[in-house]
């Protein structure tokens, strides 16, 4: 099964709301880890993949840029090599 992860929620200041600090790193380090542990392939599905290179795993664009979450989806599953897929956003709406 991959754990799909959805990183593209922007803060009221501009900020990347995955990015922000959370228990000594950032809050998408602490899903990430989580995930790994439940799931054999975990992804990232952003639209500026490179701003992720510190995580150890898979990291993918949107296939449709600017289109919102279930674009993300689509391309979460797209790129899955299992054919069972859970996804979860970075960081809710507030």
């Amino acid at each position: 099964m991959t754990g799909v992860i959805l990183a593209a929620e922007v803060a009221a200041d501009g900020s990347d709301k995955a990015l922000l600090p959370y228990q000594g790193g950032r809050f998408i380090e602490a899903i990430q880890r989580r995930m790994a542990e439940l799931f054999e392939e975990v992804i990232v599905v952003t639209g500026a993949p490179g701003q992720y290179d510190f995580l150890p795993c898979r990291r993918v664009p949107d296939l449709f840029e600017g289109m919102g979450a279930l674009a993300g989806i689509h391309s979460g599953l797209r790129h899955s090599d299992t054919d069972l897929v859970f996804v979860r956003r970075a960081t809710c709406r507030t």
